[in-house]
This record gives structure tokens, C-alpha cells and sequence, in this order.
């Protein structure tokens, strides 16, 4: 029942309190996991809402299973510790990865955000930020200009195309660098200036 109109000092039932209260309520969940264990063996009521704040993400009970309802952060890794020399070979980010479990029938984007980059080299060159897979195949990639000895104050903001995932098994994407000159490009990240990766679920396939 979704609604009652209820009377002056009228006693609620248990089965009352189930219906309209109980069933109606939008419970927050840290995780998938502990909203699993809350509704196992008993499932909620087809219809019902919930919400997982590691992700932000809203849940729907269609009956027999969970739908996410909306599009939602999915994993998140925030730099804000410097690397140094970042040289011609592309190399890893230290720590810039992201990690989730993709869900059926989903799209998926992962994007790096940043903007701080010091070619302590003596000629001016080019860097590239990547996101690759675990297996260091590149997705996406994104160059810009650095002088010699002066701070770039590029904004990067690498995205991939909408990426379809095998559903169930963790997959991990990350950042990488490199520069066509030299052997310290360095990456400048700290709490004011941070340099940030994220997955999102972008929609159903």
C-alpha cells in the first residue's frame, strides 16, 4: 500500500508499520556487500529504494534483483603526492588507478583530471598523460607542451570513449606518463593541486 490517511492517536499495527513506514523508507547502505547481508534470505519489497555512499549510487528491488536506478561514481583515487622523473619511457603514475567490479548491461568512462606538470629538463618538449588497462594497453592519451624549467598549467582531462566490461570481475585502469625530452618531467600534485582519476557508470549499454 503506498499510502493512508491516518487518524488522531490511531495505533499503528506491525503490518501497518511494515507497509507504510518500513517498506517506504530510503535506506543508506556503505556498500553493496552491507546492503546484501541486511536483505538476505528475506528481499525487500519490489519497488523499494536504497542508496550505497561509496559510490552514491540508487538502487532499485525490481522483484529479483538490484537495477542501479541512476549513473554513479564508481571508484576514485585522489594524487597529491609529486613524482619525478618521468622520462621518455611511459611509466606509471605512482598510485593513480582505479579499481571497480563492472555490473551487466552498464557503460563505464575513466577520466583523469589534473593540471600542474614541471619539465625540469634543459629543452622544451612535449608530455602525454595516458589511461591504460591493467595490461598498459592505452585508451585514451593527452599531450601538452612543456618549456624547459616552467611550471604547465595545462588542464589535462584525459577521458576514454563509454567502455562495455566483462561484468563480475575487477578491472583496474590507470595513469601513465612520458616526455619527448629529457628525464624529469614531473608531475606536481599536492592537496591544492591534486591530480585525480575516476571510473563512472555513464548509462546501460
Amino acid at each position: 500500500m503506498p499510502w493512508k490517511q491516518w487518524a488522531y492517536l490511531e495505533k499503528v499495527s506491525s503490518a501497518d508499520f511494515q507497509s507504510y513506514l518500513q517498506n517506504q523508507t530510503v535506506p543508506t547502505f556503505t556498500s553493496v556487500a552491507q546492503r546484501d547481508s541486511v536483505y538476505t534470505p528475506a528481499p525487500p519489497a519490489t519497488g523499494a529504494l536504497c542508496i550505497t555512499i561509496d559510490t552514491f549510487t540508487v538502487w532499485v528491488w525490481r522483484g529479483s534483483a538490484w537495477s542501479r536506478l541512476s549513473p554513479g561514481l564508481m571508484a576514485e583515487y585522489v594524487l597529491t603526492v609529486q613524482q619525478t622523473g618521468i622520462s621518455q619511457a611511459v611509466v606509471d603514475i605512482t598510485n593513480l588507478a582505479v579499481t571497480w567490479t563492472p555490473l551487466t548491461g552498464r557503460l563505464y568512462r575513466v577520466t583523469i583530471s589534473g593540471g600542474q606538470a614541471y619539465n625540469n629538463n634543459a629543452a622544451t618538449g612535449s608530455g602525454s598523460i595516458y589511461i591504460t588497462d591493467s595490461a598498459n594497453n592505452i585508451i585514451a592519451t593527452q599531450s601538452f607542451n612543456s618549456a624547459a624549467g616552467v611550471v604547465s598549467n595545462w588542464p589535462i582531462n584525459v577521458r576514454t570513449p563509454k567502455l562495455t566490461l566483462p561484468a563480475g570481475t575487477p578491472v583496474t585502469y590507470k595513469g601513465r606518463a612520458s616526455m619527448t625530452v629529457g628525464t624529469d618531467l614531473r608531475i606536481i600534485a599536492n592537496a591544492t593541486t591534486p591530480w585525480v582519476i575516476t571510473a563512472e557508470d555513464v548509462g546501460a549499454q
